[in-house]
């Protein structure tokens, strides 16, 4: 669901290349950063820090630790109904 929306939001995909499992280590071994992981600088400009929180939580490596769907749903993302606002939708 993480990957789903991050690219609803963004247009592109958070991990790729040849490696992907290589590739989701390296960007969530010290917690996600959207703003690392975005290729276009036009697109930094409606990340909240609603949105910076919910992808760190939902790409979290710990499962113990990764927000679960119920979670998820009831993030300040989802409740400040950010989806109906966000001009990033594609």
């Amino acid at each position: 669901l993480g990957v789903l929306y991050y690219f609803m939001l963004f247009a592109e995909y958070p991990f790729g290349g040849m490696d992907i499992k290589q590739d989701i280590n390296k960007k969530c071994q010290d917690g996600f950063n959207v703003r690392k992981v975005i290729t276009k600088a036009e697109k930094l400009t409606d990340i909240t820090p609603g949105v910076e929180d919910f992808f760190k939580k939902i790409f979290e490596i710990d499962p113990k630790k990764r927000l679960t769907f119920a979670r998820m749903l009831s993030h300040q993302l989802f409740a400040q109904n950010h989806c109906r606002e966000s001009r990033r939708f594609y």
